[in-house]
């Protein structure tokens, strides 16, 4: 009899513990939820009678969700949505046929087969862990295999929710994004959290959309050069970006540019430094740039820096 009720206490502790961690788990995939929400990067399935979102986050999110996630994420959701995309599969919603076709045509996704994305087929920890992993600029193949993407996650610091369970969870999802918002592309200083607020500044001054990957690039050459970017160098740095991306030049040499114009903060540069530096770089990259564009450029991002 006493072995049976030891036997019954352990069972009802463990139950206990499990519960207790089941707690918690969900308490971190809500606080990620709401950060998330917060930003206008994650949507509820509705609202109760207090208007107050429903996240769903004990439900299993399809590849369809997921990659719509994704594009959210990095801040590509109009981009996505206001583009015109060309896939092959035969199998995606018309709600994340923007989202699918954004995702693929940018290299961030494939299919399951040449015809199939597997819109409605679940997603893994692994396979979600793989798509913000590539988004960051990681190669996989070369950095990390999908089957053991949380190995290269772990080594990052990236939460990865329960991406080993069974099932994977819009909570689980929900925690690997928000995590991901402190996370450095691969081989900058530049977190996606800058990125999206860089991508928003060059969003609102070209209608060019430069993929997120570019974008921590030029954020990186100039933070390199200048230390660690403020508003006023985000919203500077995408006005020059803007006007210079739409020309057609290559982000190193955006970078370039970008590090030469704003890297003389807090002083006034004569215009015949100016026209030497328009000199070079017009014969560097064959591109036609009017020294009085970049007195005008220099003078926005010289007001804009120096307020």
């Amino acid at each position: 009899m006493k072995k049976l009720i030891s036997l019954l206490l352990v069972l009802v502790f463990s139950c206990c513990l499990v519960t207790a961690a089941l707690a918690a788990d969900s308490g971190d995939a809500l606080t990620a939820a709401k950060t998330l929400y917060g930003m206008g990067l994650f949507s509820g399935t509705g609202t109760d009678a207090g208007g107050v979102p429903d996240f769903d986050l004990d439900k299993v999110p399809t590849r369809a969700e997921a990659v719509t996630m994704l594009v959210t994420l990095l801040g590509k959701s109009d981009a996505a949505k206001a583009g015109t995309w060309t896939t092959p599969f035969t199998d995606v919603p018309a709600w994340a046929a923007p989202y699918v076709g954004y995702a693929y045509e940018n290299g961030l996704t494939a299919g399951l087969s040449k015809t199939l994305f597997g819109s409605s087929s679940p997603i893994t920890g692994q396979q979600y862990l793989t798509l913000v992993l590539s988004a960051l600029g990681y190669d996989e193949g070369a950095d990390f295999s999908w089957q053991n993407a949380s190995a290269l996650a772990d080594k990052l610091g990236l939460a990865g929710g329960d991406s080993s369970a069974a099932e994977f969870l819009r909570g689980d999802l929900a925690i690997i994004s928000a995590s991901a918002l402190t996370q450095n592309f691969k081989g900058t200083d530049v977190d996606l959290t800058q990125v999206i607020a860089l991508g928003k500044s060059l969003a609102a001054e070209s209608d060019a959309d430069i993929p997120a990957v570019e974008i921590a690039a030029i954020a990186q050459t100039v933070a390199g050069s200048n230390g660690k970017l403020s508003g006023e160098d985000i919203t500077a740095i995408a006005k020059l970006v803007a006007a210079e991306y739409d020309a057609g030049l290559p982000v190193d040499q955006i970078a370039s540019i970008t590090v030469r114009l704003v890297g003389s903060k807090g002083t006034d540069v004569p215009v015949d430094e100016i026209a030497s530096v328009v000199k070079s770089v017009t014969a560097q990259y064959k591109v036609n740039l009017p020294v009085d564009g970049a007195v005008s450029i220099y003078t926005l991002i010289s007001g804009l820096i120096n307020k």
